[in-house]
């Protein structure tokens, strides 16, 4: 039953702060933790000074110097805060649990920022 989570235990131990969503994410390989460069095919590094975090090439002789979000072809690709990783989750579950789209609205909401989830977003995670 360790795997088992209910709205509770999610609140609790995954959406109860940003960096323990992205964590619960990349232990559950939702969020890949590494990636090679698709140049010189070498492991990349993960830069999170900026936002949710990118990988990034760091061989000298690499002519690949983009960076990629961490995000970028999983289920939150496209997301652009922290607090949405969590929200997506939030969302996740309750759909899958076959909460109503009012419920939804409800339980994705974290009361710590004090910003309600909008009925936009939920319509654009389940479009």
């Amino acid at each position: 039953m360790e795997h088992a989570y209910n709205l509770i235990r999610l609140g609790q131990e995954v959406v109860s702060s940003p960096k323990n969503a992205i964590e619960w994410c990349q232990k559950h390989h939702l969020i890949p933790i590494a990636r090679n460069c698709w140049n010189c095919k070498q492991p990349m590094t993960i830069r999170s000074d900026q936002g949710i975090g990118s990988f990034r090439c760091q061989r000298q002789n690499c002519k690949n110097t983009t960076q990629r979000s961490i995000l970028r072809g999983t289920w939150f690709d496209g997301v652009e805060t922290q607090i949405m990783i969590a929200k997506g989750l939030l969302l996740t579950y309750s759909f899958a649990n076959g909460l109503s789209y009012e419920q939804a609205i409800r339980e994705s909401t974290i009361i710590s920022t004090k910003e309600m989830t909008s009925s936009a977003t939920v319509a654009d995670w389940f479009k």
